[in-house]
């Protein structure tokens, strides 16, 4: 029976969007030997993940729940021995939110406060979030005897490739192909049309 991971982020549209590359990453990585699913609180239907990645719209009134919260409130068989990862910005163990608004990273001497570092989401960002992420995949994975381990991407891994998986999509796809194909073709014809006159005349007669 297949393990399942659940990726969550509760939180806005924004936050969907930048950390939807680093799961497609994950389960690009990891292939069918997981189920996958992704929670949050919009409509499923506005932020495409991954055609491996069932998408669960959650109740508004979850928004902003870790993935702890939401794991003890959405017991069930299914997801009891899940692993759950919260892809949010500024789920990274170290962040705090403080008094004062925002969340920020502890200064030299692990204090919080607002003169302290807030992150910059970025795909430098996403590449540190996802170092701690994966450490704990990487133990799910042992846990479940798996030989398999990931390794940390480099942050342009988490740039966005694509935006929606439309359902004429794999048309549009086959058309470009077909076209970049005939191009080909038709310079190849061309040079050999070149070469022939060149080898007949002593001297390039064909004009572009």
């Amino acid at each position: 029976m297949k393990k399942t991971i659940i990726f969550c982020n509760s939180h806005g549209y924004g936050d969907i969007l930048h950390s939807r590359q680093g799961v497609r990453w994950v389960v690009n990585k990891l292939g069918d030997n997981f189920n996958y699913f992704y929670l949050h609180t919009k409509d499923k239907d506005t932020c495409f993940i991954h055609e491996k990645v069932t998408v669960i719209a959650l109740p508004h009134f979850m928004y902003g729940c870790t993935a702890l919260i939401l794991k003890n409130n959405l017991k069930s068989e299914f997801f009891d021995d899940a692993l759950w990862v919260d892809v949010w910005a500024a789920s990274y163990e170290k962040m705090r939110e403080i008094e004062t608004g925002g969340y920020k990273l502890p200064d030299e001497n692990g204090n919080y406060h607002s003169g302290c570092k807030e992150i910059q989401d970025s795909t430098i960002w996403q590449a540190k979030l996802y170092q701690e992420k994966i450490n704990n995949i990487n133990s799910f994975l042992i846990e479940n005897f798996s030989t398999k381990q990931l390794e940390v991407p480099d942050h342009k891994e988490f740039v966005c490739e694509w935006n929606a998986n439309p359902k004429n999509k794999f048309f549009a796809d086959s058309f470009l192909k077909r076209t970049k194909i005939y191009t080909k073709r038709k310079v190849k014809k061309k040079r050999k049309v070149k070469r022939t006159n060149q080898q007949k005349t002593g001297f390039n007669t064909f004009k572009e």
